[in-house]
């Protein structure tokens, strides 16, 4: 077997996760199309897991819960993991290795079979070179009737298809604290659990282990009530509506799963607090008929258990057959149901599609508004800011013709000053005119008076230059001591001129 093709490595929520690559299982299906598997039920039991505890989990597989169950306790806490098959044995350590910080430290892996006692035993190995359900094989029959070829030493064909595990017991891990033991074992749950009574007592952790079967499930509530349990089921939906790659189809259907809670006496109330998710049930068992109805709320077991019960052959199939047609025609409703849905689901997308384009273009009409509203917002802002702007000059000018109204004021008053000053001058000047009038009329007359004097002179100097002229001729003529006197008279003439 070419093991390297084997195996497929799948990114989920706890990390990159290695699977089996031909396993047909509901574990690696819903790995691959949801990113998780068993969610609904890891959530649940998250609530028992704190920081630093120490958890069990037996039947580990490839390591699903194993890998959340290190996440919730930490690198303080612990964790111990069971797987029996080596193929998946293989695969949890892949996991543990490439998803857990310091995996070593945190979880202890055991390559063994967890029972009531120990031994060493062989058990059938998995083909898992080729498709199968892997994560549903059981050890039932190993564990009660371990065939001959299986457990001897030797190299028989028999002996080839299985392998040597360990069967240990949960008390021989000497466990001091134990928070939590989950326990999926495909029916040998009852027999993990009579091993674990000492850690039972000692620890008192919560114990959750799978529940298939009626009669595996009444073993199993044996156990815990004497260990001083209370029982209750836990019946939850196989699809996780919130799951990691938010994938709406679910697969599953109506699927759900079915565990045994059993917690110790005194955690009844802690456990009756929690408040029911919408995805879940929890469910008081107290007797067979509490176990059975439980189971019903599975849909999975009429087909998978009681079809295959003894009762079934023998007969008794008309409940499961009338259930069936029950269920095959619920499903016929739901699938018209579905059918409906889908119509209406299409014309509500027809109808959102118009609304959206109604929508859209009425938007774009809006957009169109409001860009034109913006531009006429942003002209009226522009245009008040224009009328403020006239309003200050207004204002400015208002001013300044207010002080040009003082300015002329009192120009007018400067004007009337000024014009009684001119009337006063033109006063002044008529009163000057007068004068010069006067003064006119005097120099005419003295003018005049000049012109007569003139005439005289005139007529004088004549006199003068004829007496000058005598005297000149009676100087020539008479003695010298005429001269003189008349010398003189002739300078005085000279000076009156």
């Amino acid at each position: 077997m070419n093991t390297n093709t084997a195996y497929d490595v799948v990114q989920g929520r706890y990390g990159a996760v290695t699977v089996l690559a031909h396993d047909t299982g509901a574990c690696t299906e819903s790995l691959r199309k949801y990113g998780e598997w068993a969610q609904n039920e890891i959530s649940f039991l998250q609530r028992f897991v704190t920081s630093g505890s120490t958890v069990l989990d037996v039947g580990a597989y490839i390591g699903t819960h194993t890998l959340a169950f290190a996440r919730f306790v930490g690198p303080t806490g612990r964790v111990i993991a069971v797987e029996a098959q080596p193929s998946t044995f293989v695969a949890l350590k892949k996991n543990v290795d490439a998803n857990v910080a310091d995996g070593a430290s945190v979880v202890q892996l055991e390559n063994a079979i967890a029972s009531s006692e120990l031994a060493q035993i062989a058990i059938p190995t998995m083909d898992i070179a080729h498709p199968g359900s892997f994560g549903s094989t059981s050890l039932l029959t190993s564990l009660t009737a371990p065939p001959p070829s299986a457990v001897v030493n030797g190299g028989s064909a028999h002996e080839q298809d299985h392998a040597r595990v360990r069967v240990i017991t949960v008390d021989s891990l000497q466990l001091q604290s134990c928070a939590l033991i989950k326990v999926d074992v495909e029916g040998v749950e009852d027999m993990v659990l009579r091993g674990a009574v000492e850690t039972l007592e000692r620890c008192s952790p919560v114990v959750y282990c799978e529940c298939n079967a009626l009669a595996a499930g009444m073993k199993t509530a044996t156990v815990l009530e004497r260990a001083g349990y209370k029982v209750f089921a836990h019946v939850v939906d196989a699809f996780n509506a919130d799951n990691f790659f938010h994938v709406e189809k679910n697969i599953f259907g109506d699927s759900r799963e079915v565990a045994l809670v059993g917690v110790p006496g005194g955690r009844e109330a802690e456990l009756r607090s929690f408040p029911p998710r919408p995805c879940e049930l929890l469910l008081d068992i107290r007797d067979a008929d509490d176990l059975a109805l439980a189971l019903l709320n599975k849909p999975q077991y009429q087909v998978e258990v009681l079809r295959q019960s003894y009762a079934a052959q023998t007969g008794g199939v008309q409940f499961l057959d009338g259930y069936e047609a029950s269920r095959l025609e619920l499903d016929h409703l739901k699938n018209d149901n579905a059918n409906l849905q889908r119509i209406r689901a299409d014309e509500q997308e027809v109808f959102e599609r118009r609304v959206q384009a109604v929508y859209e273009e009425k938007s774009a009409l809006a957009k169109q508004m409001d860009d034109r509203i913006s531009q006429l917002s942003a002209l009226l802002t522009q245009r008040d800011s224009e009328i403020a702007q006239r309003h200050t000059d207004i204002a400015h000018l208002r001013a300044l013709v207010a002080q040009n109204d003082a300015d002329i004021a009192f120009l007018r008053t400067k004007v009337a000053k000024k014009e009684g000053e001119i009337s006063d001058l033109r006063a002044e000047i008529s009163d000057f005119r007068n004068v010069i009038s006067d003064f006119h009329a005097v120099l005419a007359q003295r003018d005049e008076s000049i012109a007569q004097l003139n005439a005289q002179i005139s007529t004088q100097i004549s006199e003068v230059a004829r007496i000058n002229t005598l005297i000149s001729t009676l100087c020539a003529s008479k003695s010298w001591k005429l001269t003189a006197p008349l010398r003189w008279a002739s300078e005085q003439i000279q000076r009156r001129r």
